[in-house]
């Protein structure tokens, strides 16, 4: 009954207000989407390179100048001439979060790219489309934002959750200390839900340590044997420690098991790789049969292959079973 009366006292804020799309929050966060995209396409761009066994493929700062004036002008162009500066949007202050919601002429703009997209058969809008539609509202609850940060010069209240931005307040001249006061309180009140319900957890470092090492000992075991210098068996072996290596470092995540997927199939192709190279027949310049090549060298190949099923059972055992990265500290009294 307590908890009813609570919620039923508490007074629900809500306003409408436009967000200007060249304020420098708005550019910020384009500029962040850039440098993003441009650091996930150089990425592949190197891995490409690295299995194929060229050079590391670097673009010039010419192509990625370019790249950001089409980007930006694309931006400033459905910023001005589409949305005229601003984009409606309510929003409301509740007992369980921040709310929000596209005004009804964005929401009325985005119905008519994804009808005109999929006229035209385009996948590249339908997608934005079809994005922009699944934000159209939301909700951020208190007890997911750690920390409020006030912006009086553009009546901005911005709610972060442990390491981003999840939603900004875009305030009226009238209602902009009050809401301000009323995240910061309804903040505090989510740390201290935290507090009540989160167990407390610590790194383990000796952990990440002997992970660390025991990665890099298996993956330079897996280069031990010259033959998987010649197709690009070395770099699979590489990219298999990058990855059991991460595994080690993601593992106090839920979705650590997700990431222990491409650790375990990488490590498992070296090795099917590697048996083939090893039954590869050995002929002379007129084809006849000298052997096999498991037999130059056979204890490097060992080791190889020791290095090689020590990455798989790493990646098995973050898959299978949950590392000990963290340990959880006695609760906090109070």
């Amino acid at each position: 009954m307590d908890r009813r009366r609570a919620r039923a006292s508490f007074e629900v804020i809500s306003w409408e207000q436009y967000i200007p799309l060249t304020d420098r929050f708005m550019l910020y966060d384009l500029l962040k989407v850039f440098v993003a995209s441009v650091a996930i396409m150089q990425a592949l761009l190197l891995v490409m390179s690295f299995f194929i066994g060229e050079d590391p493929v670097v673009l010039p700062v010419q192509i990625y100048l370019i790249l950001f004036a089409i980007f930006s002008s694309l931006y400033l162009f459905v910023a001005l001439a589409i949305f005229r500066n601003k984009f409606w949007a309510s929003f409301a202050l509740a007992s369980e979060g921040g709310l929000y919601q596209m005004g009804l002429r964005e929401r009325k703009i985005n119905r008519l790219v994804l009808g005109l997209s999929l006229l035209f058969r385009r996948p590249g809008p339908t997608g934005a489309s079809l994005l922009a539609i699944s934000q159209e509202s939301g909700m951020v609850e208190w007890k997911d934002i750690y920390r409020v940060k006030i912006h009086p010069r553009e009546r901005v209240v911005a709610l972060s959750n442990s390491w981003r931005t999840v939603l900004r307040l875009y305030c009226l001249a009238e209602n902009f200390d009050q809401v301000a006061d009323r995240a910061q309180k309804c903040a505090l009140k989510g740390a201290l839900w935290r507090k009540r319900h989160h167990k407390a957890v610590q790194h383990r470092w000796d952990f990440y340590a002997l992970w660390t090492g025991s990665t890099l000992v298996a993956t330079l075991a897996t280069l031990a044997w010259f033959e998987i210098y010649y197709d690009l068996t070395d770099r699979i072996a590489i990219l298999a420690g990058i990855l059991v290596l991460l595994l080690g470092f993601v593992s106090s995540f839920w979705w650590s098991r997700l990431a222990a997927l491409p650790a375990a199939g990488t490590s498992l192709l070296f090795l099917i790789r590697l048996a083939f190279l090893a039954i590869d027949p050995i002929t002379g310049p007129t084809g006849e049969f000298y052997g096999r090549s498991y037999e130059l060298d056979t204890s490097m190949l060992f080791i190889s292959a020791a290095g090689g099923i020590a990455l798989l059972a790493m990646s098995c055992a973050g898959l299978f079973w949950r590392l000990p990265a963290t340990h959880t500290l006695p609760k906090a009294q109070g």
